[in-house]
């Protein structure tokens, strides 16, 4: 998924190239299933800027100490791109293949975030370039994300936003984000889940709340997609290796269907973490 080398040109910068995972969007949170707080992945994560996009290039990643208690982290990237495959659902199938690239153009791909300590990251990302074949058309996006822990309570969230010029009209705007909140209620766990042979064992109670507004940039009538999810879900981690989710989820959709549509379920999921 990911295979590059670093340089250091001192402590706190170095150069970076090859297979990368582009920073946009709240990676963070997202990319690695296992420890996100619920099962399937945002609506925004999987539409705008799919939690697992990688894609070829290089650029700069560092960090700067502000204080004792702050850090401030960047990368950013000249990369392939995202090409001429924008439709109906989203910018998934715009990702091109590792070695691929169907202009002359090199996006652009940066994010800065701001830490304080281990408690709290404020994300901005920035992307642009051209995705048709000819190098004539360009997408431009902006996201904002955020993780917060708050003694029992974690945090996180992201706001993205899209826009891709059309040759023959207005540009097509996708837009999504989405808030999650977990609690930690591991006194309601019974004995045997949190004796000796579980010192660790930790239960949580989440919530989320998704919405995509996609344009579609291959229509004239310039339609709009909405789609928005509500999860209800319980985590159990009975140590640092196994994670055990089960969550509920409600959707409903506007104009058609996105991921889920108006569908609602349950799912399980059974987790492992080397």
């Amino acid at each position: 998924e990911q295979a590059y080398v670093d340089y250091a040109i001192n402590d706190s910068l170095a150069l970076r190239g090859g297979v990368i995972l582009v920073p946009f969007g709240n990676n963070e949170a997202d990319h690695y299933a296992p420890l996100r707080e619920v099962i399937a992945r945002p609506l925004s994560s999987r539409l705008i800027a799919p939690s697992d996009w990688t894609d070829n290039g290089f650029g700069l990643v560092g960090h700067r100490e502000l204080s004792p208690d702050w850090q401030l982290d960047w990368e950013a990237y000249l990369i392939a791109g995202l090409d001429s495959g924008i439709g109906p659902g989203g910018l998934r199938n715009a990702r091109q293949g590792f070695g691929e690239d169907n202009n002359n153009d090199k996006a652009i791909a940066a994010h800065l975030t701001l830490r304080r300590n281990d408690q709290l990251a404020l994300g901005l990302g920035l992307y642009d370039g051209d995705y048709d074949d000819a190098g004539l058309l360009r997408l431009r996006g902006l996201g904002l994300d955020f993780s917060w822990r708050l003694d029992r309570w974690r945090f996180s969230g992201e706001y993205l936003a899209m826009r891709a010029e059309r040759s023959d009209g207005d540009p097509a705007d996708l837009r999504g984000g989405y808030v999650r909140a977990a609690y930690d209620v591991q006194e309601w766990l019974p004995l045997s889940w949190r004796n000796e042979a579980f010192p660790d064992a930790r239960l949580s109670l989440v919530y989320e709340y998704d919405h995509v507004s996609v344009e579609d940039l291959t229509s004239l009538a310039s339609l709009v997609a909405r789609e928005r999810k509500h999860v209800l879900g319980l985590r159990y981690e009975p140590d640092h290796s196994w994670i055990l989710k089960l969550n509920r989820e409600w959707s409903d959709a506007s104009n058609r269907t996105l991921v889920n549509g108006d569908s609602d379920g349950w799912i399980l999921g059974i987790g492992f973490v080397f």
